[in-house]
């Protein structure tokens, strides 16, 4: 199957009228190009239809996207499977909520929003492996901004590599040791699509 990218910056023409500026609509282009992957959405994804899964999935405009509300959608409009993974140790209250209240309370609304989705929290040394992405499976990884704000890029095992799309100027990198990289203590960064990113220890798998 192929891949698929979309650039979250271009909706914000379109949501002018709402003071909607597109920032944040990381998930609902890491949405799409997932679906449009497994084949069950049709064609590129775009603009139009990235906005509408947005407007769906934010806590309120220009917020944070729910993650309840993106399983809702890739289960109810694109008939997949979600499940999600955690890094004990990044998310745990040693981990990255250690460095700030901020990183604290985003987690604290993170697992409110969460509270009736099973979590596989796992405490190994290295919890994340090449495995997680048998079966096709994309990877929907929360990533953590030099200024502290949280993303979504898409990860996906292509030719015998991985494949990571940034949602922000829908750019693709083929990036093979990012595994290691997800396995890393906080602070160590990984450059895709020429921004430098931290790994939150979050990951939404998605399969058929």
């Amino acid at each position: 199957m192929p891949l698929f990218q979309h650039d979250q910056n271009g909706i914000t023409q379109t949501q002018q009228n709402l003071g909607i500026n597109g920032d944040k609509a990381c998930g609902a282009s890491c949405i799409l190009c997932s679906a449009a992957e497994f084949g069950t959405y049709a064609g590129q994804p775009n603009d139009s239809d990235a906005k509408d899964v947005y407007q769906r999935i934010w806590r309120g405009q220009n917020d944070e996207s729910e993650v309840s509300k993106i399983v809702g959608i890739l289960s109810g409009d694109f008939k997949l499977k979600a499940a999600l993974i955690e890094d004990r140790s990044k998310t745990g209250k040693s981990g990255l909520r250690a460095l700030s209240s901020d990183f604290d309370n985003a987690y604290l609304a993170y697992k409110s929003d969460v509270q009736g989705l099973p979590r596989d929290r796992r405490a190994a040394t290295d919890p994340f492996t090449e495995a997680d992405f048998d079966g096709d499976a994309r990877l929907m990884l929360v990533v953590v901004l030099p200024n502290g704000l949280t993303h979504w890029v898409l990860a996906r095992r292509w030719n015998g590599s991985i494949s990571v799309m940034n949602p922000d100027g829908g750019s693709e990198d083929t990036l093979p040791g990012l595994v290691a990289w997800m396995n890393a203590p906080f602070g160590t960064t990984q450059t895709i699509g020429a921004v430098d990113y931290n790994f939150a220890g979050i990951v939404l798998r998605v399969t058929q």
